[in-house]
């Protein structure tokens, strides 16, 4: 299973790059930067099973890795979708948070299998497709990359 910042550092660059290049409209953003920790967030929720067991002991961790919430969080979003309320986008707002959803289950499944569709089947999927020796320096090249393009792209001036 990769850390906790791997699976946030990777949902913010992968956000971040698709808001670089491919949302853009006239050469303005289609939402604003503080929506990539929202994305974030939602890269990390799945894991919201280890805050809860330090007060219920019962809970088992991956017991949060549903694949059926991520698309609860793109039906939100499809409902919400173009409704504004006080700056905030809430359709954005799920959206992001379903894909960051989406991308720690993706994350976990190259670590190895979790049960995704409990309650209605407890197969695992999945196979180890990064050996867990690996997960330690998977956030270092990442964060690495990000700050190599932010820099060739001339953005790195934006987080200082």
């Amino acid at each position: 299973m990769v850390f906790a910042v791997t699976h946030v550092i990777l949902t913010i660059v992968l956000v971040d790059i698709f808001r670089h290049y491919l949302s853009k409209h006239k050469k303005k953003y289609l939402f604003p930067r503080w929506y990539l920790i929202i994305a974030g967030i939602g890269g990390l929720l799945p894991d919201i099973d280890i805050v809860v067991n330090w007060f219920y002991s019962n809970v088992i961790h991956g017991d949060f890795h549903l694949f059926w919430v991520g698309l609860v969080f793109f039906a939100l979003a499809a409902l919400f979708w173009k409704k504004k309320k006080h700056h905030v986008d809430w359709g954005l707002f799920f959206l992001l948070l379903g894909i960051g959803w989406m991308f720690h289950l993706f994350l976990d499944c190259l670590g190895g299998g979790y049960k995704f569709f409990l309650p209605f089947s407890d197969a695992l999927f999945c196979k180890e497709w990064i050996p867990s020796l690996y997960f330690p320096h998977l956030d270092a090249v990442i964060l690495l990359l990000w700050l190599i393009h932010e820099e060739w792209a001339k953005k790195i001036k934006d987080y200082f």
